[in-house]
């Protein structure tokens, strides 16, 4: 996966974040997290307690023509921190449309869509999975980039049932 970049947590970013909870997206209005129609570009912020955060994988599970990703994230500790009020980052990542991991269902077309529901997942058990270096070795590279699509639909499938231990997230529309 792209590593995030971390943004040290600032005043501009206390009124974006004010009444969110770490992982959730600043309110759609503000744009602060968005897609780009023309480039397929898509930028998601969300506010984190450290910077030892990684990415572990973007899935579409786009149903019944609601775009929707999921993001797995984790910092690798049991530490909840949706009730953590420390808000000492904002991380970032920025990934194209065609990087987004294919899941069985439907697909939706950025160039038309006018929002994406974007889910973030924290759960230390994806860095610990027993078959987590399997999921790596298919979903990452030496690289950092995202996985070759077409193995895709085969592995992915062990995060079936996957129910993590926090879930934020927002609403995206286009942006700048």
């Amino acid at each position: 996966m792209k590593p995030f970049k971390f943004i040290p947590f600032n005043n501009s970013h206390r009124a974006l974040f004010k009444n969110k909870k770490n992982l959730d997206l600043a309110d759609t209005i503000k744009k602060h997290s968005y897609f780009n129609k023309l480039t397929g570009m898509i930028t998601i912020r969300f506010t984190v307690p450290n910077k030892k955060f990684n990415v572990y994988a973007i899935l579409n599970i786009t149903k019944n023509g609601i775009p929707t990703i999921i993001i797995y994230v984790s910092d690798c500790s049991n530490k909840p921190i949706r009730s953590n009020s420390k808000k000492n980052y904002v991380a970032e990542i920025v990934f194209h449309y065609n990087e987004i991991i294919p899941y069985p269902g439907d697909d939706f077309n950025i160039n038309t869509t006018e929002s994406i529901i974007v889910k973030i997942y924290n759960d230390d058990s994806i860095c610990n999975f027993s078959k987590s270096k399997k999921i790596l070795k298919h979903l990452l590279n030496d690289e950092y980039n995202f996985i070759n699509k077409k193995n895709a639909l085969t592995d992915i499938n062990i995060l079936d049932g996957f129910i993590p231990n926090e879930k934020g997230g927002g609403v995206i529309i286009e942006g700048p």
